[in-house]
């Protein structure tokens, strides 16, 4: 990250995302899954919070009201469908196993992706 951002036009705005997916993989690869207190990253050192990033949200808006769309179920009648995003994250206490659903590691794939097209648009 340190020899990346002089390459960049402005500061990388994900950096402490991408040092929280390192922290996760050094779980993964020496921990053998198990969150431990050397990559804990809250305050605490008792959680290791991965700071997903941005992802999709699906949800029907009505007035100022919204509803999360949920698949196989009908909105609000009159509502609007709209998609937006949100910001995210993932947390694992220590001793406990990284374990992604699906969905999950589908948001954390796509965060990658807009941080792969936010690196390419502001290199130099």
């Amino acid at each position: 990250m340190d020899r990346l951002e002089p390459l960049l036009k402005q500061p990388f705005k994900y950096r402490a995302h991408v040092n929280s997916y390192n922290l996760a993989r050094n779980c993964l690869e020496h921990g053998h899954g198990i969150v431990s207190e050397r990559y804990c990253n809250n305050p605490e050192k008792d959680k290791l919070i991965l700071r997903g990033g941005m992802r999709f949200k699906l949800f029907f808006k009505k007035g100022d009201q919204e509803t999360p769309a949920m698949l196989g179920q009908a909105g609000p009648e009159n509502a609007a469908m709209m998609l937006g995003a949100e910001e995210f994250q993932v947390q694992f206490s220590v001793g406990e196993p990284i374990l992604l659903s699906l969905k999950q590691f589908l948001d954390v794939l796509n965060a990658c992706v807009f941080i792969r097209a936010e690196l390419s648009s502001e290199l130099q």
